[in-house]
């Protein structure tokens, strides 16, 4: 299988905070899925779910597979939780660049409708750049990653 050709179009980390609490020690955590017209309930990791093969992927005009956007949602993903758990889990006070990035890490840095595949990426590069110097402990500042 191709690097990186299962993707999410639900961020794990949104997914992961919905896990059931009682999940068993050694076990990996769940999530409970329910069919959308009624019925019973299982349990699924969240590494299994909201998946599309290649979803984020482009071909190259000669023809190799480009993961850039994958890996640049990946970095918004790790600021994301790193905010949540390092910041609001402690119920510190968050600045605008680290309200900006919770938003977009919420929102998975995506807009459009993921049904139709219409995803649009805006600002990705600058975003994730952001994230790293957050990750890294250095201010964001001027157009790292923040509000525009």
């Amino acid at each position: 299988m191709a690097e990186k050709s299962r993707q999410h179009i639900v961020p794990r980390s949104y997914l992961r905070a919905w896990a059931d609490a009682n999940t068993p020690p050694g076990q990996e955590p769940y999530v409970w899925v329910f069919p959308a017209k009624g019925g019973a309930g299982r349990k699924k990791a969240p590494v299994n779910l909201f998946l599309r093969r290649d979803f984020y992927t482009r071909t190259t005009l000669r023809g190799a597979r480009d993961v850039a956007v994958e890996n640049e949602l990946a970095e918004i993903e790790e600021a994301f939780v790193t905010i949540r758990d390092q910041v609001l889990a402690k119920h510190l006070y968050t600045d605008g660049d680290e309200r900006f990035l919770l938003c977009d890490g919420a929102a998975g840095g995506r807009d459009g409708d993921v049904e139709e595949g219409a995803i649009g990426h805006r600002g990705v590069r600058s975003e994730a750049r952001g994230a790293a110097a957050l990750r890294k402990g250095r201010p964001l500042g001027g157009r790292g990653g923040g509000p525009r």
